[in-house]
């Protein structure tokens, strides 16, 4: 059963994919289960697969991504995506950084380390790449233990 259900979902991730491409959009970060993809054809998406919500209610597919605290859909959200389960969602406006979602998959093994100000770092060295001595700097006495 478990092989149907991956198989499924990759099915349905690959779908969502060449339909945001194949109407000249992009896809930022997938993952087994998520999909983040250019704002203008989210609409697109979901109405795709509509018809297969087995429900008797109406359930969006693919949730658009909220704010936790102020539960609004995010606007002018950046992506940083490193690998499968690495990514963060922030804003950066006028230099301020918010970060909204980020993952900390794989970080464990790195003591004594806030996975959050990790990835506030790793954005203010994609702003500010002429900074980066400066902030990995930190981090040249920390340890990855496993």
């Amino acid at each position: 059963m478990s092989v149907f259900l991956t198989a499924g979902a990759r099915l349905i991730l690959a779908t969502a994919e060449t339909l945001v491409k194949r109407n000249n959009g992009y896809v930022a970060y997938c993952d087994t289960d998520s999909v983040f993809i250019s704002p203008n054809h989210v609409k697109l998406v979901q109405d795709f697969f509509k018809p297969l919500n087995p429900y008797n209610q109406d359930v969006e597919m693919f949730k658009v991504e909220k704010d936790k605290e102020t539960n609004k859909v995010l606007h002018n959200v950046k992506c940083i995506a490193i690998s499968a389960k690495r990514y963060v969602l922030y804003g950066y406006i006028d230099e301020s950084i918010t970060i909204y979602k980020h993952s900390l998959h794989g970080l464990g093994h790195l003591k004594g380390i806030d996975g959050k100000q990790v990835w506030h770092d790793l954005i203010l060295i994609f702003h500010h790449s002429e900074r980066k001595k400066e902030i990995l700097s930190k981090y040249k006495n920390k340890y990855a233990i496993s």
